[in-house]
């Protein structure tokens, strides 16, 4: 009896243990962090809040290039442009602050170097595009399908304007953004897989060196822990397209106080954890006919809503799960029903009806599916 109440105690000193070293690895109170990237003229920004309580991370989004108005402007042909355009990305990343009402407690600036350095010291990043792009002023191709980027391809992504873009500013603005936010939450959803980096004080040391941050080096493992392990959810401030009569161009406004109202409502909806319907569409990519459609009405229900099968343009050897709208909080339950690994999940980022696209390769066997 003695024997049995020692090795309880033991068992429970490393329980113990093991759950309070854990908890220091993470943030224990809300956070707002900003996060710049500078690549020669280019610069992007988000402003990240940790949410401890829900294991959430919120990704606030606007597009740098727009113009910002409060709600008593008319927007209308003679809107004074000038007057709302502001030139340094310090003064643009103000809006977050208008819209959160808090200062962010703490900076993260990439510049090229930065840049560069922490994409290569972490391995590259893995992008699966839906389509190829063609840049105008790049040497590198943009084919189709899933590729390892590293700095140099990477940078060209974000920065390159597409050739179909010459003449079309707004809308080459915005694929740009896009093709950010592509970057960061593959990023952020792919730190899972290198958590041996930040379990390593060396590596760590490497990491705070190349970012030359203010945040303290035991902050940015928490940093690094927190952001590999919760989910996240974007917020996308809407835009409006307008005319400048001045200059003939459509512009992107911002209407400041419409992203306030914006914001609030996730934070009311995370508080009161409404219920999100998954939205997808199923895309064969395997050559067996009618893949699609016979998935469909296994899995269409009121909480995961099929919206549309096709044929996917290229054949791929393993299915994926590629994320549209930027939310990682249903993936888990819906790649496990599926039993898609981790790895075959990216995200890309673009105006969609459907939340989530399947694209079913040829390892997907309708028969095992039923089964399991």
């Amino acid at each position: 009896m003695n024997l049995f109440k020692k090795i309880y105690k033991f068992y429970f000193i490393i329980i113990f243990l093991l759950l309070s070293c854990s908890k220091e690895d993470y943030f224990e109170k809300e956070i707002h962090l900003d996060f710049v990237v500078t690549l020669g003229n280019y610069y992007n920004f988000s402003r990240w809040i940790f949410i401890p309580e829900k294991e959430l991370t919120l990704l606030l989004f606007f597009n740098p290039d727009s113009y910002v108005v409060k709600e008593k402007d008319i927007l209308s042909e003679n809107i004074r442009f000038e007057e709302y355009k502001t030139q340094s990305w310090e003064e643009k990343i103000e809006v977050f602050k208008k819209i959160t009402q808090k200062n962010p407690n703490s900076r993260i600036h990439l510049k090229d170097q930065q840049f560069e350095q922490m994409i290569d010291f972490l391995e590259g990043l893995e992008l699966f595009l839906i389509q190829r792009l063609q840049f105008l002023e790049s040497d590198h191709f943009f084919l189709e399908g899933k590729s390892r980027f590293y700095s140099d391809y990477l940078k060209d992504y974000l920065v390159s304007l597409e050739t179909y873009e010459r003449g079309n500013y707004y809308i080459a603005s915005q694929n740009r953004h896009f093709r950010f936010e592509t970057f960061l939450l593959n990023f952020l959803y792919q730190l899972r897989d290198k958590r041996t980096i930040f379990e390593k004080d060396n590596q760590i040391k490497v990491l705070h060196n190349i970012l030359k941050s203010e945040i303290h080096i035991d902050d940015l493992r928490k940093l690094f822990f927190t952001l590999a392990s919760y989910d996240f959810l974007v917020v996308e401030f809407p835009l409006m397209v307008v005319s400048n009569h001045q200059t003939n161009e459509k512009e992107l406004v911002l209407n400041l106080e419409k992203s306030k109202e914006v914001y609030e409502s996730v934070v009311e909806n995370i508080k009161t954890q409404n219920e999100i319907e998954v939205t997808l569409e199923i895309l064969n990519a395997s050559e067996v006919n009618r893949l699609a459609n016979r998935l469909k009405s296994i899995i269409d229900s009121q909480k995961y809503k099929v919206m549309a099968t096709e044929n996917f343009p290229f054949p791929l050897e393993e299915t994926i799960l590629v994320n549209n709208n930027g939310n990682s909080l249903f993936i888990k339950e819906i790649r496990k029903i599926l039993n898609i690994d981790e790895k075959r999940i990216y995200f890309y980022k673009r105006t969609r009806e459907v939340g989530l696209s399947l694209i079913l390769g040829k390892d997907f066997e309708m028969n095992k599916f039923i089964r399991k």
